[in-house]
């Protein structure tokens, strides 16, 4: 089978495709920039020959189709995303869902009927129960929310008007963690990890004022290599399955910021310092995910806990 990745060069695709490559013919889609130019160089040196770059900017994906219609892709990991607030205002339609448009039409060119979205548990907004279930009301407070929700209807609506297709849409909590020495997707944890490490640094606390037992926010944590673990039963889960599905990865467990401090300085054995400002905060106060329907329909469950992740952000000189 031959699986496309876009956004490969990613935290996430990168990762992925380490792990796919092993089984699958992989195809990296990805915008060859400054920044990700050392994710390239590391994967040829963890995975050479074991996958195809093509060097496509995402927002120009359309005029690249015939490319990438000699590939024969069988399913499509979409792991591409833009998260800067800023960009995404920058265009008259949410940058995120105008790429997934410009997919959507690779899609029906390649007549491609396996998707997997890593979409995002911003999709919920402030969870008033937690842990979150999938069916609770969809209320996301950020752009890069509503960007994810609005994608996952797009796939939706097109499962609904393509029988044969087969989307997963996985929200995904707090991935964190690093396999392959890749910069850390999580600005917390990776500013915690920083800050454990050199004393001479101070961790900002944006808010004590959160509906919580100590009054930061609450989030559930979940390890790179189990996040990747769930999008490889997704693939095999879209083998006989028809329709649109969105199922939450986390652990189920959820960590305050000061919970998550406290981790970091048993295991570094040092104080870490810091400050809170009490600013206004708009952050959802509490996101920790059910993660029941992913063990039902994936036969998933994550194997980390977050002292492994601490151990291995502490462990990591990139971080």
């Amino acid at each position: 089978m031959a699986i496309l990745i876009t956004g490969g060069l990613g935290y996430i695709g990168s990762h992925l495709a380490i792990t796919l490559a092993k089984k699958y013919d992989i195809y990296l889609l990805d915008f060859l920039s400054k920044d990700n130019e050392e994710a390239l160089i590391r994967l040829n040196k963890l995975i050479p020959n074991k996958f195809i770059f093509l060097n496509v900017n995402l927002m120009n994906l359309d005029k690249k189709i015939s490319l990438i219609e000699n590939c024969k892709i069988d399913l499509i990991c979409h792991c591409a995303v833009v998260k800067s607030q800023d960009e995404m205002r920058s265009y008259d339609a949410n940058k995120n869902e105008f790429i997934l448009e410009k997919i959507m039409l690779l899609v029906s060119s390649l007549n491609v009927n396996k998707f997997i979205f890593t979409s995002s548990s911003a999709v919920y907004g402030n969870a008033i129960l937690g842990p979150t279930i999938e069916s609770q009301p969809l209320d996301p407070q950020s752009i890069y929310g509503k960007s994810k929700l609005l994608m996952e209807k797009t796939l939706l609506e097109y499962a609904n008007r393509n029988l044969e297709f087969c989307a997963v849409a996985l929200r995904i909590f707090n991935v964190a963690g690093n396999e392959y020495h890749y910069i850390n997707n999580s600005s917390l944890i990776k500013n915690v990890a920083k800050a454990a490490k050199d004393n001479r640094l101070i961790l900002d606390i944006n808010s004590t004022s959160h509906t919580t037992s100590d009054g930061t926010y609450i989030r559930d944590y979940i390890y790179i290599s189990d996040v990747i673990s769930a999008i490889d039963k997704s693939i095999n889960f879209t083998a006989t399955k028809k329709g649109f599905f969105s199922i939450n990865i986390g652990t189920g467990t959820g960590t305050s910021v000061f919970e998550l401090l406290d981790v970091f300085e048993k295991i570094s054995r040092k104080k870490i310092n810091f400050r809170v400002h009490n600013l206004d905060s708009s952050d959802v106060s509490i996101s920790i995910a059910n993660n029941n329907l992913a063990k039902k329909l994936l036969d998933w469950e994550p194997v980390t806990n977050l002292s492994h992740i601490a151990r291995n952000l502490l462990a990591d000189n990139n971080q």
